[in-house]
């Protein structure tokens, strides 16, 4: 029923509206344009993908910073110098943006050296980071 009317006549004036038919309408609608919404934009973005042999790409680069109890730190095994290091660390961006820096430090390395080799490889815009720990056997 579209309205209701007032009074015994049937010239009275329609008291109320029965919205829930147009409710129920524009839910259907809102359904069917969420649902066709990822098929129209999917057909219309053009994206010329590289071919590959393999799924996975190349690993990307670590370098691994050892940081000794003195504050003296080495790279890959060679003792090196804070300019040396900061050197590498641009190099390392230059060759990947994925590169990454493992720090490992002695446990009674100062905080601040590993601060210092962390703000030398975010300086040289590295931002991937792993701090390599052991398992505490109890």
């Amino acid at each position: 029923m579209a309205g209701t009317t007032s009074g015994g006549g049937a010239r009275g004036g329609i008291v109320q509206i029965n919205v829930t038919p147009m409710v129920d309408i524009l839910l259907v609608l809102l359904v069917i344009l969420m649902a066709t919404a990822q098929y129209i934009v999917r057909r219309n973005m053009q994206v010329n993908l590289p071919a590959a042999a393999t799924l996975e790409g190349p690993a990307a680069p670590i370098a691994a910073v050892m940081i000794a109890a003195d504050g003296s730190f080495s790279l890959d095994g060679e003792s090196i110098t804070d300019a040396a290091l900061r050197t590498r660390f641009a190099e390392m961006r230059a060759e990947s943006e994925e590169s990454v820096v493992s720090i490992s430090a002695d446990r009674l390395a100062q905080h601040g050296v590993v601060v210092a080799v962390i703000d030398a490889a975010r300086q040289a815009r590295l931002t991937r980071f792993s701090i390599q720990v052991v398992r505490n056997e109890q």
